[in-house]
Order: structure tokens, then sequence, then C-alpha cells
């Protein structure tokens, strides 16, 4: 079977390499044949994303780009 994408969600684990190891181990201790990738969106953009649900907005891939491009725009 190929193996399955999972991505991985929040800050901390984004900036720590202690904790994607300890992800990526806790999946070859299960058995589940996985390909790890980075997120799609920066921490804000999932938080956007939660609210625009939670507002009773889809989420399409279309939405997801056009707010990845928007955050790419902002000033940090």
């Amino acid at each position: 079977e190929p193996p399955v994408p999972v991505s991985y969600a929040g800050s901390l684990v984004e900036r720590s390499a202690l904790l994607r190891d300890a992800f990526r181990n806790g999946l070859r201790a299960a058995r589940i044949g996985a390909n790890v990738l980075a997120p799609a969106l920066p921490p804000v953009g999932g938080a956007a994303l939660l609210a625009f649900m939670a507002a009773g907005y889809s989420c399409t891939r279309t939405s997801q780009e056009a707010l990845r491009a928007g955050i790419r725009r902002l000033p940090r």
C-alpha cells in the first residue's frame, strides 16, 4: 500500500525537531505507513481556516490557496 500523507499542526511541533521525530517514530511504532509532510499553512492560517469553518464557510482548495497567498503578503 502507498504511504498515507500525514501532517502535523502547530508552531511547537514546527519549531521542534525532537517533537517531529517523536511523531514520526510513533507512526512507525503503530505500523502506519505515513509520508509526513510539513503543514500547508502556518499556524495562523490554520486558525483562520477554523474561524472560517466555524462561521459556516467551506474549506476548499481555492480558499486555502487564497489564504496562503494573503498570508504571504502580510507584514511580519
